[in-house]
Order: structure tokens, then C-alpha cells, then sequence
């Protein structure tokens, strides 16, 4: 059995139309649809899926991560996409201003979409990454609200944390299958383009991350 898992404790009305997509992904393909809306607030927001995926992926053959902003616009099954002798998938964010002479400036890894199998591999990958959160480097402001020392994205984060304690790493590297930005990562920018000739036709996911959202209304919400 595969999953597809989400967790969002807000209430994503701009997104609606994405989970919903996802949802009929999985239908379609037999995978089991995990939407968690609560659990894990001992963790900072963006740590969150590190710890449920642990928990979750003994479970499972394979769990693939899907931020609440992101959908699966591929009709094959992700674990078709998987290389045997690889453990666990992953892509960069796309590259700035959606050039790809600016890719440099791109983070190695987006921790938005993501798949890990159930071997024990995968199993030691996530262990790692769970040991590298350091509870250290948050706090919580007067709201109740997180807040990660250094920047945005950095090693107090999911994301950074990975890039430098996983992803850099020669005991890892072998494990990790890296895609293309266009392929798990890929963001549509045109509006009403989400497949077609301004989307490549290798694309299994897009991806609105922050700043880009307003597309979202733009291909899925139109009623052109």
C-alpha cells in the first residue's frame, strides 16, 4: 500500500481546488489519502511532516509528501517514477524569476514535495533528519507564532537542515534520486497553463509556492 500524505491545521480555502486534485490522484491510482489537521505542535510548522512521515512510513511501501500548495498534474503512480536501487526522490525549487541561467540561486532541495520508501534506507534517512531539528533555534513570539533563528529556510529549518546534514552528505547522496524542478517541483506561471505547451509534458507536480499563489485562482479556479 502507497500513501500521499498532507497536514495543514489552518483552513486552506485557497488551495481547496488542489487538495481535491490530489485526492482523486490517489483514487485513481489506489493510493491511500492522508489529509492530517492537527498533531505535532510541540514542533515548529515546517518540521512537522519530518515527524508524521517517520511515524507514518512503517505502514507503507512508500509515502510521498504533498504540501497543502501543490498538486500532482501526472496520472502515473510516483512509484513508477522511482529508481530501484533509490530510497528516497527529491527536486530543487524551480530557479529565480523562472530562469534557468539564475538555477544557481535555487535551494538543492524543496521540502514541499518529496517521497521516501519504506526500506531501511528510507528508515535511516528520516531518522537523521528528525535528529538534526534542534529546538534550540526557535521560539515563539507574543501571538503564539514560531520564529526560526537565521534566515528563512536555513538550517533551523526542514529544508536547510536536510540540505546540509542529508543531502551533502556521501552516506546519503547514493540513497536520494534528485529530479528535476520541472518534474515534482514545477510551477506554471501563464495564465491557464497548467498542461499544454507552457508546461512541460514530464511534469508530475506544480508547485504555488509563496508569492506565486495568485496562480492558483488563474488555472484552477477560472471559469474560462
Amino acid at each position: 500500500m502507497y500513501a500521499l500524505v498532507q497536514y495543514d491545521d489552518r483552513e486552506p480555502k485557497e488551495f481547496k481546488e488542489l487538495i481535491e486534485r490530489n485526492k482523486q490522484y490517489c483514487k485513481n491510482n489506489e493510493i491511500l489519502h492522508c489529509m492530517v489537521k492537527n498533531g505535532y505542535e510541540q514542533y515548529p510548522p515546517w518540521w512537522r511532516k519530518v515527524f508524521l512521515i517517520r511515524e507514518l512510513l512503517h505502514q507503507f511501501e512508500a509515502v510521498l509528501w504533498v504540501d497543502t500548495d501543490a498538486a500532482i498534474v501526472s496520472n502515473e503512480h510516483y512509484k513508477t517514477i522511482f529508481m530501484e536501487n533509490k530510497h528516497m526522490m527529491l527536486s530543487p525549487n524551480p530557479p529565480m524569476l523562472n530562469s534557468k541561467s539564475l538555477s544557481m540561486f535555487s535551494a538543492p532541495f524543496c521540502a514541499g514535495i518529496w517521497a521516501i520508501k519504506n526500506t531501511p534506507e528510507g528508515k535511516t534517512i528520516l531518522d537523521s533528519w528528525c535528529n538534526a531539528y534542534n529546538k534550540n533555534l526557535w521560539t515563539k513570539d507574543d501571538r503564539g507564532n514560531w520564529q526560526g533563528k537565521g534566515l528563512y529556510g536555513g538550517t533551523a529549518y526542514e529544508q536547510g537542515s536536510f540540505e546540509t546534514e542529508i543531502w551533502r552528505t556521501n552516506d546519503y547522496y547514493k540513497f536520494i534520486q534528485n529530479f528535476p524542478y520541472e518534474i515534482l517541483n514545477y510551477l506554471p506561471l501563464p495564465d491557464l497553463k497548467v498542461k499544454g505547451d507552457q508546461c512541460p509534458s514530464s511534469a508530475f507536480a506544480v508547485h504555488y509556492w509563496k508569492g506565486n499563489r495568485s496562480h492558483i485562482h488563474q488555472h484552477w479556479i477560472s471559469k474560462k
